[in-house]
């Protein structure tokens, strides 16, 4: 009944939701948590604002925060807004198939359900968001140490040659 793509809006705000409160969400750290690639998070966020579920803070420090508290945003509401199609329910109208009763029942349970559930509900805030400023990954390269100079055991030109002979046989 819920498409892929409401699913993962979903679950960017329970992630987001998970997040300290005061702090911005890149789209970085939902990529690594929620293993989606960064231009399909792109997309999905640009459906987010749309709807008015999430806002964009750009500059150091930047990502996104949730426009309302994740204790009052209702599944159902995320739906809603995200797939304004779902929200309609079919018509049960006489002439309409007999299953058609059946099919509205079914969909208002389900609204009925989801209304009941919040973000907030499923956010967990046991998260480690240590990883920066703005909740950004460690950097695609890491310093490491040098490997030790493995430097050749022999003379610079033929004429240290014999220094180099005396040297190696002392």
């Amino acid at each position: 009944m819920i498409s892929k793509k409401t699913q993962l809006c979903i679950n960017i705000l329970v992630t987001m939701a998970s997040a300290p409160p005061s702090r911005a969400v890149n789209v970085q750290t939902l990529s690594d948590r929620l293993h989606v690639s960064i231009s399909h998070l792109e997309s999905v966020m640009r459906v987010l604002r749309d709807a008015d579920l999430v806002r964009a803070a750009r500059g150091p420090g930047g990502g996104y925060y949730l426009t309302s508290d994740p204790a009052e945003l209702s599944v159902w509401e995320v739906v809603q807004r995200v797939n304004p199609a779902l929200a309609t329910t079919p018509d049960a109208g006489p002439q309409s198939a007999p299953i058609a009763g059946l099919e509205a029942a079914i969909h208002a349970a389900f609204a009925d359900f989801l209304a009941t559930q919040t973000i907030g509900d499923f956010a967990q805030q046991s998260g480690d968001w240590s990883a920066g400023a703005a909740g950004s990954a460690t950097p695609g390269f890491r310093l490491r140490p040098l490997p030790v100079s493995v430097r050749p055991m022999a003379p610079n030109s033929v004429f240290q040659l014999s220094a180099f002979t005396q040297l190696r046989a002392a």
